[in-house]
C-alpha cells in the first residue's frame, strides 16, 4: 500500500474503533481551583426613618360629562321610621332606685330540715296542734282553713286552695314506718289595709297516720307596693342563721308559670359580695289572677319587669334597681 492509501486508510479506521488504530490523545491541564475571596460581612443598615403617610379619604367617583352630583334629600321627622316588620319600637326603660331599708322588716327563725324530722316512734312531735289546716273525711285531702287565696305543700305535693277549705292536696293515709312525719307547709295571700298584702307562710310536721298537723314555724309580714303592684317586697332577718342567709328579701309577684296559681314568691339573699340580676315576664292572664289575688297592679298587658341587687364587700347596704318594660311573649 502506498504511503498516501495509508494516510487514508488510518484515520478512518480510528473513527470506526478498529484494533490496531490507537486514537489521538489530548492532554488536559487539571484546573486549579482558586479558593473564594474573603468578603467581609455585610453590614445592613437600619432603614430610614419614613414618617406615617397621612391617608387622605378618596376622592368621589368622576361623574362623566353633563352628570351633575345631587345632595341628600332632607329628613323628614314627621314621618316614624321603618320597622322592617321587626315588631313594635322598644319602650324606653327608666331605672327606679329601691331603697331596701324602707321595707318592712320581720324577725324569723331557720327553716325546718329533714334532720329534724321526728322519729316514727315519735308520738308527740314538736311544735303546736295547726289550727289552720282543713283535713277532708277519711284524710283523703288536706287544704287550709280561713283563706281563698294560697297553696299547700304535703311532701312532693303542691297544689293551689281555694275558698270554704277547697282545693288542696289529694292525700292517702298511711306510712312505711319510717317516714312517718312528712313536712307540710302552705302560703296564703291576704289583702291589707293601705294598699298592702298580708304573706303568710307556715311550715308544720304532718302525721300520715293520724292525718294531724303540727305546726313548727310560722312567718308573717305586710308586703308593700313597688313599680305599680306588679311586685310586692318585704325583708325578713335570722339572727339564727347561718352566714349568707342572715338577711333576705322576699318578693311577692304574678304566678310565671304554666298553671293557675294566683302568686309567686321568691327569696333573695343580701349579704356583702352577693348580687342578683332577674328579669320576670308576665301574662296579662296571670296579672288578672293576681289582681284577683288582691293586688292592686296598674299595668295591664304583658309586662316585663327586672331587678338587679348587689351588695360590694365593706358596703353597709345593697344597692337596688328596679324596671318596667312592656313585653311580648313568645308564640312558641
Amino acid at each position: 500500500m502506498s504511503r498516501l492509501g495509508r494516510a487514508l486508510l488510518l484515520p478512518a479506521l480510528a473513527a470506526l474503533g478498529c484494533a490496531g488504530a490507537p486514537a489521538p490523545r489530548v492532554m488536559v491541564a487539571a484546573a486549579t481551583i482558586s479558593p473564594p475571596p474573603n468578603v467581609a460581612a455585610a453590614t445592613i443598615a437600619p432603614p430610614p426613618n419614613v414618617a406615617a403617610a397621612t391617608i387622605a379619604p378618596p376622592a368621589p367617583a368622576a361623574f362623566p360629562d353633563g352628570w351633575v352630583r345631587a345632595a341628600p334629600a332632607p329628613l323628614d321627622l314627621r314621618r316614624p321610621p321603618s320597622s322592617l316588620s321587626l315588631g313594635p319600637q322598644r319602650t324606653i326603660v327608666a331605672p327606679t332606685p329601691l331603697r331596701l331599708a324602707d321595707l318592712p322588716l320581720i324577725e324569723v327563725t331557720p327553716t325546718p330540715t329533714d334532720a329534724e324530722r321526728p322519729g316514727p316512734n315519735v308520738l308527740s312531735p314538736p311544735g303546736e296542734p295547726s289550727r289552720e289546716i282543713f283535713v277532708a273525711k277519711g284524710c283523703s285531702r288536706v287544704s287550709v282553713r280561713n283563706h281563698a287565696v294560697g297553696e299547700i305543700s304535703v311532701g312532693w305535693g303542691t297544689l293551689p286552695i281555694a275558698p270554704q277549705s277547697g282545693g288542696g292536696v289529694m292525700f292517702s293515709p298511711g306510712g312505711d314506718g319510717h317516714d312517718r312525719y312528712t313536712l307540710a307547709s302552705w302560703r296564703t295571700l291576704d289583702r291589707a289595709p293601705g294598699g298592702g298584702l298580708i304573706y303568710r307562710e307556715t311550715q308544720a310536721w304532718f302525721d300520715m297516720l293520724t292525718c294531724k298537723a303540727f305546726d313548727v314555724r310560722h312567718m308573717e309580714a305586710v308586703a308593700q307596693p313597688l313599680v305599680g303592684g306588679l311586685n310586692y317586697a318585704f325583708r325578713t332577718h335570722c339572727a339564727s342563721c347561718k352566714a349568707g342567709t342572715t338577711d333576705r328579701l322576699h318578693l311577692i309577684m304574678p304566678n310565671r308559670g304554666w298553671g293557675d296559681g294566683s302568686f309567686d314568691h321568691r327569696e333573695i339573699a343580701l349579704a356583702p359580695g352577693l348580687s342578683t340580676s332577674q328579669l320576670d315576664t308576665f301574662s296579662d292572664a296571670a296579672l288578672r289572677r293576681f289582681r284577683a289575688s288582691g293586688a292592686a297592679t296598674t299595668r295591664a298587658g304583658d309586662v316585663t319587669v327586672g331587678l338587679e341587687v348587689v351588695q360590694g364587700i365593706g358596703e353597709p347596704e345593697p344597692t337596688a334597681m328596679i324596671y318596667v318594660s312592656d313585653a311580648r311573649l313568645s308564640n312558641f
